[in-house]
């Protein structure tokens, strides 16, 4: 998340809502899944005059796995 944090400020002008983020792992224990969403939630305020709070939590957990069959690494999405 500290990574997403420094996009949102280098590249996308402080507006989280400019970032779809994914973390990969070849698995995810239950503790993770469970915290997950507490974890990556972002609270953050949109324009000026008027602002608007807003909250960002666009983080996708992807599986991988890699098939003998055709030598290749296969994605799942978890969420």
């Amino acid at each position: 998340m500290k990574y997403v944090d420094w996009v949102k400020n280098e590249y996308a002008f402080s507006d989280y809502s400019m970032i779809e983020a994914f973390m990969i792992g070849y698995s995810f224990t239950h503790e993770a899944l469970a915290s997950f969403s507490n974890i990556i939630e972002r609270k953050y305020i949109q324009g000026a005059r008027p602002s608007i709070p807003s909250e960002w939590n666009n983080v996708k957990l992807v599986t991988y796995a890699f098939n003998e069959g055709n030598n290749l690494l296969e994605f799942h999405l978890v969420s």
